[in-house]
């Protein structure tokens, strides 16, 4: 979403820009006696336009409902892409998606759960982590620390919070 909000912001900011500089080079020839660029049919029907027209109104209302929701979608919080860890050397930076990916092969094949997925949420310096998947009742906490394992290898926070939903297996016939 924030590429698409980025491109409107450059669409809007490009249309801004050209119509400053009509605004600029008419007002310019105007003054010089010789008016340019718009023909003087459309100078004159701007020129008696008010604020109050229905198309006038009607432009204000879509351009600043556009800008509105922009500025939400721009609010929103979203998940980090990156997330600082720690390593002897000083603090290095790990994408989500990689520690998510590892944590949930960690789960897997560690401890044997079963459709793994770890979920990674937070501020880039305070993470919190889910994990979920299917395992026997007694692999539950061996799930846990496979996955601390792992992200204490990734250079993970002290701080972290780990919470799990894992469902008991079914039995297999």
């Amino acid at each position: 979403m924030r590429t698409v909000n980025r491109i409107a912001a450059v669409l809007l900011a490009l249309v801004l820009v050209a119509a400053g500089l009509l605004v600029v080079v008419e007002t310019v020839s105007a003054l010089a006696g010789h008016p340019w660029p718009i023909p003087a049919s459309w100078r004159a029907r701007l020129a008696s336009t008010a604020v109050s027209d229905r198309g006038v109104l009607i432009t204000s209302i879509v351009v600043g409902l556009v800008g509105l929701i922009a500025l939400v979608a721009q609010l929103v919080p979203r998940r980090p892409q990156r997330l600082r860890a720690a390593v002897e050397g000083g603090t290095w930076w790990v994408t989500r998606r990689s520690i998510e990916r590892r944590s949930a092969d960690a789960a897997a094949q560690g401890a044997g759960v079963h459709h793994s997925k770890v979920v990674v949420r937070g501020r880039p310096e305070q993470w919190r982590v889910r994990i979920s998947g299917e395992a026997p009742p007694h692999r539950f906490d061996a799930a846990e620390e496979s996955v601390r394992d792992e992200l204490s290898h990734l250079g993970a926070p002290e701080n972290l919070t780990v919470s799990r939903s894992l469902r008991r297996l079914g039995r297999v016939a």
